[in-house]
């Protein structure tokens, strides 16, 4: 979900000259409504799959004790999910599609 709506968002905005104020925007404004409740990049990254963590330069966590959101979170963040999360921009890499069996194939460290 996360890779697909970033992609609708950078195609959306594909001649936009990126800066501080629109990867705000981008990650934290536009939002999908996913069962009934509205998700923006943020609140599914930081949110659910970071296990309602803050993110770099926030003042609070997506959800707040009350939020029925807060029930999809994870209760520990993954540190692998990370690597499947990609943004689009020109220092990540790039946006590909992970089954569970590639996924775990993909990111975990060969020893």
């Amino acid at each position: 979900m996360f890779r697909n709506i970033t992609l609708q968002i950078k195609i959306f905005w594909n001649n936009v000259k990126l800066n501080f104020p629109i990867l705000f925007q981008f990650f934290n404004t536009i939002s999908y409504i996913i069962g009934g409740h509205s998700y923006s990049l943020n609140d599914i990254e930081n949110g659910i799959l970071r296990a309602n963590r803050k993110a770099i330069g926030a003042l609070k966590k997506p959800f707040g004790k009350n939020d029925p959101r807060l029930a999809v979170a994870l209760s520990e963040p993954e540190p692998k999910v990370h690597f499947g999360l990609v943004c689009g921009a020109k220092s990540c890499p790039p946006i590909k599609t992970y089954t569970p069996k590639v996924w775990k194939k993909c990111l975990t460290p060969v020893g």
